[in-house]
């Protein structure tokens, strides 16, 4: 499988996980392989209560907080992700 094709993979993969996560699907999802490295990037990823709390004063802070805490207990599903694309 070519370069490319592999972080088209990644970057479909994880929007997707992140639909199933959030019921959002990302406007946008990029994934870069550099050596052992991934970057992806997702662009468009609140939900709607989200996006209204953003509006908030301190609503940034507070969607920050609340995204980190979910990363941390999906933290595994996303590295089972990465791997079932990578190897």
């Amino acid at each position: 499988m070519e370069r490319a094709d592999v972080e088209r993979a990644l970057a479909d993969r994880l929007a997707k996980l992140h639909r199933e996560e959030h019921g959002v699907l990302p406007d946008g999802t990029t994934a870069h392989l550099c050596g052992d490295l991934a970057i992806v990037r997702m662009r468009g990823v609140f939900t709607s209560p989200e996006r209204a709390v953003l509006a908030e004063e301190g609503g940034r802070k507070r969607v920050a907080l609340a995204r980190h805490e979910h990363r941390s207990l999906v933290r595994r599903k996303v590295h089972s992700a990465v791997a079932e694309v990578l190897g």
